[in-house]
């Protein structure tokens, strides 16, 4: 997910983003340790995803002036 596209949600949608987010790297964590899967790559890109959103959230909330 981009930057532009995350600016344009509002606060109670990046934290419902925030919530699968983390649910998603849960469950890729307990895969790759399990050797279900080796998605490795999919687990880093899903966690810059998610630092992505929080940073935007951040922002948001908390605005420098």
């Amino acid at each position: 997910m981009e930057t532009k596209e995350l600016k344009l949600k509002t606060c109670t949608e990046l934290e419902e983003d925030v919530r699968e987010l983390r649910g998603k790297i849960r469950e890729l964590r307990f895969a790759v340790l399990t050797g279900q899967s080796k998605a490795v790559r999919s687990l880093r890109a899903t966690k810059r995803d998610l630092s992505r959103t929080l940073t935007v959230l951040s922002q948001t909330t908390h605005p420098i002036v």
